[in-house]
């Protein structure tokens, strides 16, 4: 296996940098999804995508994207509103050519995989700020190496 080129190594870059360095107005209004794959059982693999599903905020908090603390802000306007809800998926590896489990910069074609929807799950109204919601907020932090091994990165 000969190591890539310097020139596909920039040209990668600038590619993964183009497309995470877009401006974003939500953390509730964007979707997200696992860089690499997790065991699903015995031999199967999966990534996962979590989408919104609620209804967007009648009016969006006028926040400057030039405040570095402007997803905070916009984040705690909108669950003082309302609630947020998110489908959540699972996306098999169905070709271990065009779905490699060591390759993060590769996105599996959702039409060879379609997503299954297995969940939603529900953000409750709330006040971010009000006291010991932050440390909560830790509590509650996803680890995936605290999963069962039949389910590990």
């Amino acid at each position: 296996m000969s190591l890539p080129t310097r020139e596909w190594s920039l040209a990668l870059s600038k590619s993964i940098l183009t497309i995470i360095e877009k401006e974003v107005p939500s953390l509730l209004d964007v979707n997200y999804w696992s860089v690499l794959p997790y065991a699903f059982g015995p031999n199967r693999y999966a990534k996962y995508k979590i989408e919104p599903s609620h209804e967007p905020a009648d009016q969006a908090p006028d926040f400057s994207t030039e405040d570095p603390g402007y997803l905070h802000k916009e984040l705690r306007a909108r669950l003082q509103q309302q609630e947020a809800s998110f489908n959540f998926f699972i996306q098999y590896q169905t070709n271990s050519d065009s779905m490699p489990l060591d390759r993060a910069t590769v996105r599996w074609d959702e039409a060879e995989s379609p997503p299954i929807h297995v969940a939603t799950l529900t953000v409750l109204g709330q006040d971010i700020d009000s006291r010991g919601q932050a440390a909560y907020g830790e509590n509650l932090a996803y680890n995936p190496w605290h999963a069962l091994l039949d389910h590990s990165p």
